[in-house]
């Protein structure tokens, strides 16, 4: 399950740099943030519950 939950952080994490290296609108930003931020949260929940360390680029 960790898989598909990384592979949804990186693509946040991807939009979110894209989006502040187009200058995007701030609102956008902000979303795109929470986005991530949440998509980080729900990873680093399921490495807690499996008893591993994340991966430090996660932290």
């Amino acid at each position: 399950m960790a898989g598909q939950q990384e592979t949804q952080a990186a693509k946040a994490r991807d939009a979110l740099a894209q989006a502040k290296r187009d200058d995007a609108d701030p609102r956008t930003i902000s979303k795109l943030e929470t986005e991530f931020n949440a998509a980080k949260a729900v990873l680093n929940e399921s490495y807690r519950r499996s008893n591993v360390n994340p991966p430090s680029h996660w932290r």
